[in-house]
């Protein structure tokens, strides 16, 4: 850039300067700060009255001092808000343009008056300001155009920014609060950090508030005061405690007071000449509100869907709720306009006295009590929490029996009086109060929830005392009042009796007070016994008196336990006497003394005297040395405290597991036996080898692996006579992988009935007593450990059997699907299918009684096994499809078990019992292989059945599905008794079978046959022969087919239908007919008469009713179809 350029650009910035300083305001030149500041002097809390006036429109403002809240004419409450806006607007005026002076505003448009106080001056002073905006053209904007303000007091003009007449002019609605009465919103303060669900969110805010009404001649007003947001009864009461949930609906609903609409009515039919019901409110800066209500203005009712109550089953209806809404005529005291409010909430706040007060004594939390002062007369007992626990501090220093405190405190906070139960003003002489010789005072530390969440909670400290008067017996009730409330409670006379309790009876139970890890050891003195256990460093017990034998360590740790948390059952003496210890409580000469040494050797020993047991009820006295209380403990902790060394012994002889088990050795008188395991498989090794059953053996190993003893009954004998171990009932040696042998010994029964035992382990140890469950499981042989399941044969893989015995000699073979029966009587048939199948069945799952001998040396002949009474071959397929045979050898009966028969494998060690029902399988004739089928016909193929012989001529036949008899006599017949016959003979199998083939019919009675039975195809006769009665067997007969070769046995039930009179045959349908139009019922004198009407039934006699049309229909169709189970009688 050159010079003349620079010299250009200075000349131009040099005569914009100068231009710019032309036009500046005025007051930058020389400014007076009153004028361009009117009100600068004035500040907000110096006004006392604003009134805004424009044309006809007038709104005033005013209060009475600067604490006071701004209202309209009548009193009427103000948004807060908007009136601010409207102060801090004016106040802040200011200009920067130079005060014209002496200048006249034509038209001003908006006045404004103010009247203000100055500070230390009891007088107003008034100023007025005029504004009016300046006229436009029609070429300019009338929103940039400036405001004059006029102040006539100084006689000046300002001119102002645009729009402030705009700003400043609204109508008294403008300002007006349509909500009566201001709330503020609730925080959550409670330790739970939320609102009850008596709390809205807001709550009234105020100082006071008074409530009158008179609703149908009863007049009802009291009064409740904030103090320092604990709201209180004050009137007409004196001073009393709010019921928590009323106080919160009470100050939730006067804020939800609002003016809901502005009305024009008369005063009297508004119901506001005299209203019933009034409602002051004072508010925090001492002003008041005084809201009338009147009459019903108008209802509206509402329909809304009711929330489903919890628990309701899915798919039912939603339930409807009708909500009527009631509004009333209002207005406040000392204003005319009349408004209506919603009356739904005057329910809270126009309730009784006895509502509203609180019927609790007072709200005290048991868990924040921190302190318990009761004085008793001239006595008094102090009880004080640390650390979360409760201790006596006075009259003596113990701990106390949180259950006695916390139920003392439970019944103080719920201590509430009602109604009658509640005197106002009472003279507390009357009541013995005026000088209460008995009261308690609770100290509560109480917790609340700041608002911030990062502060801790806040705790404050408060007491309660509660004074008790005199009783009342007959009503079983106390007078008792609180102190700081003037009412008097009659309240239940618990309170008093808790109050009474004695220091004693406040001790806490637990009188050792001790962990089980401080015990480190016991010495207990009894009569009969001097036990000392002490505890090693490493935490185990071990007995030093009277013997040192092994113990059972957790037998004295839950001792030690027992006695570090166990609790008295009652203290009966704080400081008893010298004779009183001696006769009273036996504690001269102690049955049991006990000594607790603590691992802390800076504590005391720990030492417990038990006298006599008490006459009147379970337990004993004891005390603790020679000091402290006499108390009483109970029967149980004597008992385990005269325990002897016995009880304390350890009831395991051994404990090994299953798999740390290599051999086990049993004798017995009978014999002996031995047992190996190698790799979980066990052995039986002697006197025979065999592998034994794995369930069996299973649970010889859980047994013989920890053997316990019941009970012991001496630490050594030297006398093993007396208990039968000098010739022991039997021995067990078991022997574990690190090959140490352990062997216990039985000796003789100590209980017949009980099954018990004595047994001690070889090396002169402890004598015990074993139970019988045990005994049972050892007292074995080796047999006994076989596995009962002698054949496992897949009956398919069977080919054939052959049964051999003196009066047998039979060959079932099969062929394909069906076996064939060989007999040299009988010749060649088919087998029934029945009997092959349960003999097929046998060798599937054929299990053995118990086994009688095994190995070579078993001597056969004592069994009938030399020359077996049956022998049955069966030959199969094994698993390689080749054919190899079994054979099933049977003996003589097993002595003792009727029908049961020994037996064994043709060649096999083992000799076992097999049970009777087996045997009866095995021992079966020929004839049980013998078809059962006496005849076989296809049932809708019969035309008519016909019968000779002893029981009568009988012709039955059936044309198109009908049965009717022709013989003896013409009778229609019963299709379904005749259908179930038919059914029956279409395939008849006898019970068994008594001669194959027949030869001499005249044995059954068939030569001459009791009766012929025949059967009429389409194509042929079939007939059924029935000879005589079958001996010992009533009513069961001996029958065949015509032309049949076998004759069986059909039972009762068979025989009887066939063998039936003509009547048996005969219809059973008593009553049939395909509808009724009248029903008559009749039961002794009782008659009814139903009909049917109109195709409905109605009841026509005794008298005229509706009728259960189902109930009638049921009925009348079971009639229709009425039979009898049979006909008796012609």
């Amino acid at each position: 850039m050159n010079w003349k350029t620079t010299l250009v650009l200075g000349f131009f910035v040099g005569v914009l300067a100068m231009f710019w300083l032309d036009r500046r305001p005025a007051q930058e030149q020389s400014l007076d700060k009153t004028d361009l500041a009117p009100l600068e002097n004035i500040r907000a809390t110096h006004l006392r009255k604003i009134e805004i006036v424009k044309g006809n429109q007038i709104v005033k403002l005013e209060r009475s001092s600067e604490n006071e809240a701004w209202s309209l004419p009548g009193k009427w409450p103000t948004r807060t808000s908007e009136v601010n806006k409207i102060v801090d607007l004016l106040l802040g005026i200011r200009s920067r343009f130079t005060p014209i002076k002496e200048k006249v505003l034509n038209n001003p448009e908006l006045i404004i008056k103010l009247a203000w106080q100055k500070p230390n001056s009891q007088t107003l002073e008034n100023i007025t300001l005029e504004f009016e905006a300046d006229s436009a053209t029609d070429s300019e904007n009338k929103f940039s155009l400036p405001t004059f303000l006029r102040i006539p007091e100084k006689n000046l003009v300002l001119r102002l920014g645009p729009g402030l007449v705009a700003s400043l002019d609204h109508p008294a609605d403008f300002f007006q609060q349509r909500r009566l009465f201001q709330g503020e919103r609730l925080v959550a303060t409670s330790k739970e950090g939320s609102l009850s669900s008596s709390q809205k969110n807001e709550k009234l805010l105020a100082k006071s508030v008074s409530v009158n009404f008179d609703i149908e001649g009863k007049q009802t007003s009291f009064n409740l005061v904030n103090n320092a947001d604990d709201w209180q009864l004050a009137n007409p009461v004196g001073k009393d405690n709010l019921d928590p949930k009323a106080r919160d609906a009470f100050l939730g609903a006067i804020p939800d007071l609002w003016a809901e609409k502005f009305v024009t009515q008369d005063l009297a039919k508004a119901g506001l000449a005299k209203p019933e019901r009034t409602l002051l409110v004072t508010r925090n800066d001492g002003s008041t509100i005084t809201l009338l209500i009147g009459n019903v203005s108008s209802t509206k009712t509402s329909k809304k869907i009711r929330p489903p109550v919890p628990g309701t089953p899915p798919g039912m209806p939603p339930q409807e709720e009708t909500i009527i809404q009631e509004m009333r005529f209002a207005k406040i005291l000392d204003n005319d306009q009349i408004f209506e409010i919603n009356g739904d909430g005057l329910k809270n706040i126009f309730v009784s006295v006895d509502q509203i007060r609180d019927p609790m004594l007072a709200r005290i939390n048991a868990t924040d009590a921190v302190k318990c002062e009761i004085q008793q007369g001239s006595t008094s007992l102090s009880l004080v929490k640390k650390e979360g626990r409760w201790k006596i501090e006075s009259p003596v220093q113990a701990d106390a029996d949180p259950e006695k405190v916390n139920e003392l405190l439970t019944k103080l906070s719920t201590l509430e009086a009602r109604g009658a139960d509640i005197i106002d003003n009472p003279k507390l002489a009357d009541f013995a109060l005026e000088k209460p010789e008995n009261k308690i005072t609770i100290t509560l530390e109480e917790e609340t929830k700041p608002l911030a969440k990062d502060k801790a909670p806040e705790k404050k400290t408060r007491s309660v005392t509660y004074s008790l008067g005199k009783k009342d017996a007959k009503a079983k009730k106390l007078y008792v009042a609180v102190d700081g409330f003037p009412r008097v409670n009659f309240v239940d006379e618990v309170v008093a009796t808790l109050a009474a309790r004695p220091a004693m009876a406040y001790r806490g139970k637990r009188i050792l007070d001790l962990a089980t890890t401080d015990i480190n050891a016991i010495n207990i003195k009894a009569i009969s016994s001097d036990i000392s256990f002490s505890k090693a460093p490493e935490g185990k017990w071990t007995l030093l008196n009277p013997k040192s034998v092994e113990i059972d360590d957790p037998k004295v740790s839950q001792l030690a336990n027992s006695l570090s948390t166990f609790e008295v059952a009652q203290f009966l003496e704080e400081t008893p006497t010298k004779e009183d210890l001696v006769s009273k409580y036996g504690l001269d000469k102690p049955i049991v003394t006990l000594e607790i040494g603590l691992a802390d050797s800076k504590k005391t020993l720990k030492k417990m005297l038990v006298g006599k047991p008490l006459t009147d009820k379970p337990g004993f006295f004891a005390r603790l040395g020679t000091e402290g209380p006499v108390f009483v403990i109970n029967n149980e902790l004597v008992a385990s405290l005269q325990k002897d060394t016995l009880s304390y012994l350890p009831q395991d002889f051994w404990k090994l597991l299953p798999n740390e088990i290599t051999t086990v050795k049993i004798i017995r008188s009978a014999g002996e036996f031995s047992l190996q395991q190698a790799e979980a498989n066990w052995k039986i090794s002697a006197p025979f080898t065999a592998t034994p059953f794995a369930e069996k053996m299973e649970e010889l190993a859980k047994e013989i692996g920890a053997p316990k003893a019941d009970s012991f009954v001496s630490l050594d004998s030297k006398d093993d006579a007396k208990f039968g171990l000098d010739k022991p009932f039997l021995q067990l040696t078991v022997t574990d992988k690190d090959k140490k042998e352990k062997t216990l010994v039985l000796g003789k029964i100590v209980s017949e009935e009980a099954g018990t035992r004595y047994a001690r382990l070889k090396d002169k140890a402890p004598i015990a007593i074993v139970n019988p469950a045990f005994v049972k499981a050892v007292n074995i042989d080796a047999l006994d450990l076989l596995d009962p399941l002698v054949m496992k044969q897949d009956p398919s893989k069977i080919k054939s059997f052959k049964i051999e015995s003196l009066t047998n000699n039979i060959d079932i073979i099969r062929e394909g699907e069906t076996w064939k029966v060989t007999e040299p009587k009988a010749g060649a048939f088919n087998a029934e299918p029945d009997a092959v199948f349960s003999l097929q069945s046998l060798w599937f799952n054929l299990r053995a009684d118990g086994f009688s001998a095994y190995g070579p040396k078993a001597e056969v002949a004592t069994f009938g096994l030399d020359k077996p009474s049956i022998k049955i071959e069966i030959k199969l397929s094994n698993e390689m499809g080749k054919e190899e045979s079994k054979t099933l050898e049977i003996g003589t009966e097993v002595k003792g078990k009727s029908g049961s028969k020994y037996a064994r494998f043709k060649g096999e060690p083992a000799v076992f019992n097999l049970p009777a029902a087996t045997i009866l399988i095995l021992e079966r004739t020929y004839l049980a292989y013998v078809p059962r089928e006496i005849l076989k016909l296809k049932s809708d193929d019969v035309e008519s059945l016909t019968r000779t012989g002893i029981p009568g001529e009988l012709e039955i036949n059936r044309k198109n599905e009908v049965w009717s008899l022709s013989k003896p006599k013409v009778e229609i017949a019963d299709d379904r008794t005749l259908n179930d016959l038919v059914a029956i003979v279409s395939d008849l199998k006898a019970d068994s079978i008594a001669a194959f083939p027949a030869t001499d019919l005249k044995l059954f009675g068939l030569d001459t046959p009791f009766a012929v039975v025949g059967f009429k195809l389409k194509d042929q006769t079939k007939k059924i022969l029935l000879g005589k009665e079958v001996e010992g067997k009533k009513g069961s007969r001996y029958a065949k087919s015509e032309d049949g070769k076998a004759v069986g046995i059909l039972p009762e039930v068979i025989v009887k239908k066939l063998i039936a009179s003509p009547l048996f045959f005969r219809d059973r349908n008593i009553a049939r007919f395909p509808d009724a139009d009248q029903l008559v019922l009749e039961r002794g004198p009782r008659k009814a008469t139903f009909a049917r009407i109109d195709g409905n039934w109605k009841l026509t006699e005794p008298f005229a009713s509706e009728a259960d049309q189902q109930q009638l229909d049921d009925a009348l169709d079971g009639i229709a179809r009425l039979r009898a189970h049979e006909l008796v009688v012609e």
